[in-house]
């Protein structure tokens, strides 16, 4: 059963246009995360691929650079829990002390102070992270952390993979052998989405339907499209090319 926060995420993610289709994007899963803490000012979530991790997604410009400096300096509270496996609070004093040139360029460039970071996964690891902002030196009137972590981070972490497939790939898609393909394969599709942005300056949802385009042509369902990426029957290249 979901606890009273995990409700009001459900609530604020139905308002998303991606709702009504079961395509919600990495975009409209960080804007409803926002609107179900009174205390964050902004939200975004990082895919953590073979090498670098890659902003996905974002409720605003600002986080968007806040998300670029981490993955820019390859080091920070986003990365930490990632590798920690738990979530992580970190206050303005924090990320002085812990992280100093993040916490100096994050001053620098955006009005970001502290961050809750929930790790996405599960058995099959993690694969990305929803990193919660507030402008105040410390979030004040903050759930606890496992409230949160539960009631945010894993519906976050559930439609991120199940997100790419709308319904239309849904009638079309072959079954997958079981929920680990499944999470590699969904994990896949949003490294080839990370790649299209790196490569094409897109956003998240752009990329996303650049890869709905090439599926869809190529009388492909999104998992499917997935499984080839992983083979590499099928590259980035590829689907650019299109």
């Amino acid at each position: 059963m979901l606890s009273d926060l995990g409700q009001v995420f459900q609530r604020e993610l139905g308002r998303e246009p991606g709702s009504s289709n079961g395509g919600v994007t990495p975009t409209e899963l960080t804007r409803a995360a926002v609107r179900s803490l009174g205390c964050a000012s902004g939200a975004g979530v990082t895919l953590f691929g073979a090498q670098l991790p890659v902003p996905l997604g974002a409720s605003s410009d600002e986080v968007m650079r806040a998300e670029l400096i981490q993955a820019t300096l390859g080091d920070g509270p986003c990365l930490d829990a990632a590798r920690r496996g738990s979530p992580v609070l970190v206050d303005q004093a924090g990320l002085s002390r812990d992280w100093p040139v993040y916490h100096e360029q994050l001053v620098a460039q955006t009005s970001l102070r502290a961050v809750v970071v929930l790790p996405l996964g599960g058995e099959e690891g993690i694969f990305a992270a929803l990193s919660i902002y507030t402008r105040r030196s410390s979030f004040t009137d903050l759930p606890p952390l496992e409230v949160v972590n539960e009631g945010i981070g894993a519906q976050v972490g559930e439609a991120l993979l199940s997100a790419p497939a709308g319904p239309e790939e849904v009638e079309r898609s072959e079954a997958l052998t079981g929920d680990g393909e499944r999470h590699r394969t969904r994990v896949e599709v949003w490294r080839a989405v990370a790649g299209l942005m790196a490569a094409t300056d897109l956003s998240s949802d752009d990329a996303l339907a650049v890869l709905r385009g090439y599926a869809l042509t190529h009388d492909l369902s999104i998992d499917r499209l997935g499984q080839q990426l992983i083979s590499r029957e099928v590259t980035t290249s590829d689907v650019l090319d299109c």
